[in-house]
């Protein structure tokens, strides 16, 4: 019988069986790939590895304790010794913590993988991968680590100066190919940018495991089609990881999501479970939801010429014998340090000042409860460039607490003593995984968060920088671009009769930094028109993001009270538009003759 690998124990035969419902594919120990699976491999284009075609051994043998564990857990007939395959490392991976994929689904799943291929695309880059049913994967966090273990510090390090330099260069392509250093694929994350007071900053969370530092809200997969639509990820680990929360107006912001299919995932609702317990002990009783727009850096409903001319990135993601699945509009993250590919996206949000940024990811049962900190984006930008490793946030929340003004090392003892664990110890968690290089900086940047980071900075910088500010906009209309002519027609009236100045973006959008001249524009006016002449119109991502945020500071009293807010629509029943405009006044047009319709409109426009 094979010897146990190591970190495996040959169980009592009295001990419980582990295992799913499962479907291996096998093979005679130290023998080729099984033909069906030969056959598929090549059908898929993924590099066959046969045990004995480049280590000279059995790629994850199994002993006997095993293939009965599995097998017959599975109610499966058990044959003689197997060796899991395809397998296309040549590492001996504990098979306790690597598994075929038909095997593996669960609560956390990434597929390793050892071939892809990045190449140019336009203004950004597309990465193109592929894996199947018995593409190997893992499903346990301790099986992140138990990888990691076997991939030399050096190495990792010098393919990641690799892979920058890629991104860096006019190359074309670059494809990968590695059995011995496999990458984890599953992974997706946001990086949200808040708007508070007029300024930008990045929310980060701080993450006290490898690699330890600030983190940006991301996570693994949870199924199949997780790993196919990296999008599912992106939006489900940040509404999953940040909660925010203005405690003393009674407000629980909920996110504005483009994908109706995350809002019943049962971990969003644990953690607002837990989190209302929190401040129901503080005082806190009664909370009224309020929707939180977003605005990505580049929306899924963007129009063709933006997706284009933008600096963004797309993942070719095919499963076995399907077509290819494409997710655009987002930023490729192949972190090498941490052996993962990643999908990213940037997200906006405008907040008030009273808001309290909580951390929703869960821990077990309970809360993981991590601080979070607000870093302004400008000053993180020159920092980066200037090659700091050293990051103290503006702004910083933990336990439902604005903990600003306090020492940020203070703040995360606190956090580490509700996981049973402190600075000395962190420190040496640092030291042990740097090693035999110096340790790294805790305040630092994870990998993932730093790259994203630079990402965002090369997509400004492919702008101008915004004009000075002049005189404040005082009436802004918000349109999606096939409603462009009806509020030319509205802007053109507004300026000729009041005489106010209208934030118009075709016209009044000046130099470069379009993003931030819209959100000054939107802090500085008092009047608000949302054109339209179809409902989708009025909830593209950009439009809702801008009329959710005026109503919102109309509500929470950053505006002055019956400051205008109204919609002048084309074709559309006003008893259909979204509620926050259905509740106001709404100017109908007629799109023969919009003449009186414009001339009523004047009547709204009043200063309050």
């Amino acid at each position: 019988m094979a010897a146990s690998p190591a970190g495996l124990r040959r169980p009592r035969p009295d001990a419980p069986r582990h295992g799913s419902s499962i479907d291996l594919v096998v093979a005679q120990e130290r023998s080729a790939p099984h033909p069906d699976t030969r056959a598929m491999l090549r059908r898929d284009a993924i590099p066959i590895v046969s045990p004995r075609q480049e280590t000279g051994r059995p790629l994850l043998t199994a002993p006997a304790w095993v293939r009965d564990t599995l097998r017959g857990a599975a109610g499966l007939p058990v044959p003689c010794a197997i060796t899991l395959s395809p397998t296309m490392f040549s590492h001996n991976f504990d098979p306790q913590l690597v598994r075929a994929l038909g095997t593996a689904e669960s609560q956390f799943l990434q597929v390793l993988v050892d071939r892809f291929r990045i190449r140019r695309k336009g203004n950004g880059f597309e990465l193109q991968v592929a894996f199947n049913e018995e593409s190997p994967s893992i499903w346990l966090s301790a099986a992140k680590r138990h990888i990691l273990s076997t991939l030399p510090a050096e190495r990792r390090r010098s393919l990641q100066r690799q892979i920058e330099a890629f991104f860096a260069s006019g190359a074309e392509a670059y494809d990968y190919h590695d059995p011995s250093f496999p990458f984890r694929l599953g992974n997706g994350g946001t990086l949200p940018v808040i708007r508070r007071g007029g300024t930008d900053y990045y929310c980060l969370f701080y993450r006290d495991s490898y690699p330890t530092g600030w983190n940006i809200a991301n996570g693994g997969a949870n199924t199949r089609s997780d790993l196919k639509h990296p999008d599912l990820i992106v939006e489900r680990e940040m509404r999953e990881e940040l909660i925010i929360v203005e405690p003393e107006r009674g407000w629980w912001h909920v996110f504005d999501w483009h994908d109706a299919r995350l809002r019943e995932h049962p971990d969003f609702a644990r953690a607002q479970e837990l989190w209302a317990e929190h401040f129901r002990r503080q005082g806190f009783r009664e909370f009224a939801t309020v929707p939180l727009p977003l605005k990505w850096s580049l929306p899924p409903d963007a129009d063709r010429q933006a997706v284009e001319h933008r600096q963004h990135d797309a993942m070719r993601i095919r499963c076995g014998d399907e077509a290819a699945i494409y997710t655009g509009q987002g930023f490729l993250n192949v972190n090498a340090e941490d052996f993962g590919i990643e999908f990213d996206r940037i997200a906006k949000l405008s907040v008030g000042p009273e808001a309290i940024f909580c951390d929703g990811e869960l821990h077990g049962d309970g809360l993981l409860n991590r601080v979070v900190g607000l870093f302004s984006v400008a000053r993180m930008q020159k920092e980066i460039a200037a090659g700091q490793h050293h990051f103290l946030p503006d702004r910083i929340y933990w336990d439902g607490e604005d903990r600003t003004g306090d020492e940020p090392k203070a703040v995360i003892g606190d956090f580490l003593k509700g996981r049973r664990s402190s600075w000395p110890q962190l420190e040496d968690h640092i030291r042990r995984n740097a090693a035999p290089e110096p340790p790294g900086d805790p305040f630092d940047l994870c990998p993932v968060s730093r790259t994203i980071v630079r990402r965002h900075l090369q997509l400004q910088a492919t702008e101008p920088p915004a004009p000075t500010p002049g005189e404040a906009f005082e009436v802004f209309i918000s349109f999606a671009s096939e409603d462009r002519a009806l509020a030319r027609r509205v802007f053109d009236h507004l300026s000729a009769t009041t005489r106010r100045r209208v934030f118009f973006s075709d016209l009044t959008l000046t130099g470069g930094a379009f993003g931030e001249q819209i959100d000054r524009a939107l802090d500085s006016v008092w009047s608000f028109v949302a054109v339209g002449s179809r409902l989708e119109h009025l909830n593209k991502s950009w439009v809702s993001y801008e009329w959710r945020n005026f109503h919102n500071d109309l509500t929470s009293g950053r505006k002055p009270p019956h400051s205008p807010f109204l919609a002048f629509v084309s074709g559309i029943d006003p008893r259909d538009l979204p509620r926050p405009l259905r509740v106001q006044p709404a100017v109908i047009a007629d799109p023969a003759d919009p003449a009186p319709a414009l001339a009523l409109l004047d009547r709204f426009i009043v200063k309050p």
